[in-house]
């Protein structure tokens, strides 16, 4: 009864909604099994439960095919796309399945220079407070003293998230010297994981399962905390890098963090442009118009894990 009341109000209010609008969906990760260390990302029965809310209401295409309807002015109803930001190997081992299931496809947008084996700085910082044998310690950066609990694991994944906030806008050399005196301070340092992303070969098994390829950059660093050339240079590889894996063209692109003017400017969209992208997103919350900057493309955070909440999130974007 629930679900079929959802379902009647989400029609109705669809029906009043701006119809010429692309929904980008913004995830992460997909874990096999509920994981209480990342309450915010969806396992795998969550995110096939999503992919059937959204069949129930739109159609699912592919980010270059919504883009082209929304140009062209030929969208007559809102359809949906689904993107994916950093490269983990959940989205092949976890992800996958359940694309080809419902048979849709996805974009993934891939911070390629920790692909094969690597680990991005945020996750060495998240990896380093949770494995460490340690169960109340501080972690001290300049004026800021974090204290951890590891028996209060909310106050712990609120920590983490405030600390990983204010360490992404440090300089690369400085950050970088941060999570190196992290690690070693709380004995960690030789524990990181080394298979938490995607291998070559399965951004190849991607590329040839229907899956559009994209970059997020080839550090994952915030391109203001970049010197102009540091942000090119980062470009400009991570481009290369993802079209000799794919042997194809990469047209699209996505802002590491991904805020406008926070994280990136106009000189970073022309360097961009300079690259070859053909498209970048960007994390500003919204539905896509005819109107939208090609080059600041908005996306959603599906991060509401009930029907209700899910689905409000998306017809929301939809009225604005």
């Amino acid at each position: 009864m629930l679900e079929a009341g959802v379902n009647l109000g989400t029609n109705v209010a669809l029906r009043f909604a701006k119809q010429q609008r692309l929904i980008v969906l913004n995830y992460h990760r997909v874990f096999a099994h509920p994981d209480p260390l990342f309450p915010n990302e969806p396992d795998q029965v969550l995110f096939a439960k999503q992919i059937n809310w959204l069949k129930d209401h739109f159609q699912i295409v592919s980010l270059r095919e919504g883009l082209e309807n929304i140009c062209s002015g030929t969208l007559l109803r809102p359809q949906v796309v689904i993107t994916f930001d950093d490269g983990y190997r959940d989205n092949c081992e976890v992800v996958l399945p359940v694309l080809s299931a419902f048979g849709v496809t996805a974009t993934f947008l891939l911070v390629t220079g920790e692909l094969d084996g690597g680990i991005m700085w945020n996750d060495q910082l998240s990896c380093a407070i949770h494995q460490t044998k340690d169960i109340n310690f501080d972690v001290v950066l300049g004026e800021y003293t974090f204290h951890f609990d590891k028996t209060k694991p909310g106050e712990m994944f609120s920590q983490i998230e405030t600390l990983t906030q204010i360490v992404k806008y440090l300089p690369r050399a400085q950050r970088n010297n941060f999570i190196s005196e992290l690690l070693c301070d709380l004995n960690v340092e030789h524990s990181m994981p080394e298979n938490l992303m995607l291998t070559l070969e399965q951004v190849k098994r991607l590329s040839k399962s229907g899956m559009t390829i994209g970059s997020h950059a080839y550090r994952h660093d915030v391109l203001t905390s970049l010197s102009l050339k540091e942000a090119e240079l980062d470009l400009i590889k991570s481009k290369r890098m993802l079209e000799n894996i794919i042997e194809d063209k990469v047209e699209f692109y996505a802002y590491p963090n991904g805020k406008p003017d926070l994280d990136y400017t106009s000189a970073h969209i022309e360097l961009v442009k300079n690259a070859g992208f053909q498209f970048a997103l960007s994390s500003a919350w919204g539905a896509c118009s005819s109107a939208s900057d090609h080059y600041q493309i908005p996306r959603l955070m599906p991060w509401r894990q009930s029907r209700i909440g899910f689905m409000s999130n998306i017809i929301e974007s939809l009225y604005r």
